[in-house]
């Protein structure tokens, strides 16, 4: 069992990662889990989760509700220094577990992202998980990133991925209607003659949804790379201590994927004498 300030110090940085510092309960307890699954609030004393914070965390009060849900906001006393804020960048995986989670438990969502053409698109709120579907036109607040849609190639490479799975005998009547415009039509009609729809259902949901895994990550790292850039400058420009400017700096780098490595813009003499001093 974690330190009761441990599960504090999420619910606190959680809160202040939100652009109106306010959150619904059921938002926080996803948070949590996301870091820490084992949770249990009687472990620490209380029954639930609405009585820990109450006993644990001052740096939220009851605000409002939501429907059967609490809403909580951040006390304005209790905002977490920028270090809080550069290491929530950490738990980028996570959140982006808890965006597939609302995913898969909405069926208007899921038709968006799984359709390349709809002319809806999801938006995530990179501090939370939060996802939602709207016509991009319409998205005014910059706080939330754009998650591509699955495209048309990877959903024909997850049919092509079934067919090498399937019983050889369908393999020629399957590869034949991969053929045609509308191929998952000829496609679906295969395989419910033969009673491999519910096969084929399971098979597309399991790797549409690690696809939205992995583009979500990709989106909430990278903002959260932006973030920590922010917040060097603003460093920077306030504090003369370049030791810790450097720590920070390669914290930053060390969360970046490979592509986002190969587009740093790094001196070229700098690259010159490394390469030179390992010779």
């Amino acid at each position: 069992m974690e330190d009761h300030s441990v599960i504090s110090g999420i619910i606190t940085r959680t809160l202040s990662a939100s652009r109106t510092k306010t959150m619904a309960g059921g938002q926080i307890r996803d948070a949590v889990l996301s870091s820490h699954p084992t949770f249990r609030a009687p472990e620490y004393g209380v029954r639930n989760l609405r009585e820990f914070i109450r006993k644990y965390v001052p740096a939220a009060r009851e605000e409002s509700r939501a429907g059967m849900d609490v809403v909580y906001a951040l006390v304005d006393d209790h905002v977490p220094e920028v270090k809080d804020r550069i290491d929530d960048g950490i738990e980028s995986k996570n959140l982006a577990r808890i965006a597939q989670s609302h995913l898969l438990n909405n069926p208007q969502l899921w038709k968006i992202f799984s359709n390349p053409s709809s002319p809806w698109k999801l938006f995530v709120e990179p501090k939370t998980g939060t996802i939602r579907g709207t016509d991009p036109s319409g998205m005014t607040d910059a706080s939330w990133i754009q998650i591509p849609s699955c495209s048309a190639e990877t959903l024909l490479q997850i049919a092509r991925d079934f067919v090498d799975l399937a019983p050889e005998a369908l393999r020629p009547a399957l590869t034949a209607s991969l053929t045609e415009k509308r191929w998952w039509l000829p496609f679906f009609e295969v395989l419910r003659n033969v009673g491999q729809k519910t096969s084929w259902v399971s098979f597309r949901r399991e790797r549409i949804s690690t696809e939205f895994l992995r583009l979500v990550s990709q989106v909430v790292e990278r903002d959260a790379v932006s973030v920590n850039v922010i917040e060097l400058e603003k460093l920077s420009a306030s504090s003369p201590n370049n030791a810790m400017l450097r720590k920070l700096v390669l914290d930053a780098v060390a969360r970046m994927s490979d592509a986002e490595l190969r587009s740093l813009n790094i001196p070229l003499g700098y690259v010159v004498d490394f390469v030179s001093s390992i010779r």
